[in-house]
């Protein structure tokens, strides 16, 4: 990970952490986070409802997200840190699993939902582009971002703890 980007992540760390505390503290049910190798995991929350994840910032990693895997653990997902805002633009090719996109700008404010994504079965595969920029997109299970009662406005909070997840 590049040094710019490991500091990018620290700053988002760092302000999640402020808005969380002085919006009622640490969720006491939010994972925790750790890096293993290069993949680094945290959890994050929505009001009361916390998800695990893996983290991915570097072009290749940001290139591929979950192509090719099997499933995706429920209460988790993969968060795709940027450089820059930017409405960013993704698809859903050699998905195996239909996916909630949820576009994040650099206060941790969602700006923008797909819901129920199914996975690319023919080309030319649609495209997903958020109505604003964002910095952050997170993809989880389909039907997680409705369940969990996350909408437009909703805002992230991260738990930056230190500790190891279950592998």
């Amino acid at each position: 990970m590049t040094r710019k980007k490991l500091y990018i992540i620290l700053a988002l760390v760092l302000t999640l952490g402020v808005v969380t505390y002085y919006t009622g503290g640490e969720d006491k049910n939010c994972t925790q986070c750790a890096c293993i190798e290069r993949n680094c995991f945290f959890g994050i929350c929505f009001s009361s409802h916390c998800i695990n994840l893996e983290v991915v910032s570097e072009a290749l990693e940001l290139e591929k997200g979950l192509m090719n895997r099997e499933s995706l653990p429920t209460n988790s997902g993969m968060l795709f840190v940027f450089d820059n805002q930017y409405p960013y633009t993704f698809w859903m090719k050699n998905m195996r699993f239909p996916i909630d996109m949820i576009w994040l700008d650099e206060n941790g404010t969602t700006v923008h939902i797909e819901r129920e994504v199914p996975p690319c079965r023919k080309e030319p595969c649609p495209l997903y582009t958020p109505s604003k920029p964002a910095l952050y997109v997170l993809e989880v299970n389909s039907g997680e971002a409705l369940e969990n009662g996350i909408i437009l406005g909703s805002k992230l909070k991260l738990d930056y703890t230190t500790t190891r997840p279950s592998q």
